[in-house]
């Protein structure tokens, strides 16, 4: 996942909320994804208009982390996997 992508998670998919959880349908082949808080976040994130790096940033912030730690290849690494399991456009 290229630090300058702007990821989305792709059409089709039904998405719901379980507490601190989210769960993701992909009916195209009939898989079931739960993510855990910070999985949430960083979809909540990947909207089309903020690439891996302002996705990054913004995560590290609603954690409370502090600048000087970085979790950019945290969600390269996510949205990568993301992408393999076939829920991002693109």
């Amino acid at each position: 996942m290229e630090k300058h992508s702007r990821p989305r998670l792709r059409k089709g998919l039904v998405i719901r909320d379980l507490g601190p959880e989210r769960v993701i349908y992909d009916s195209e082949n009939d898989r079931v994804h739960v993510l855990n808080r910070t999985g949430r976040l960083v979809v909540e994130l990947a909207d089309g208009e903020r690439t891996v790096s302002e996705i990054a940033r913004a995560l590290r912030a609603r954690c409370g982390k502090g600048p000087d730690i970085d979790v950019t290849a945290d969600v390269e690494r996510f949205l990568t996997a993301l992408a393999e399991k076939g829920l991002l456009e693109g």
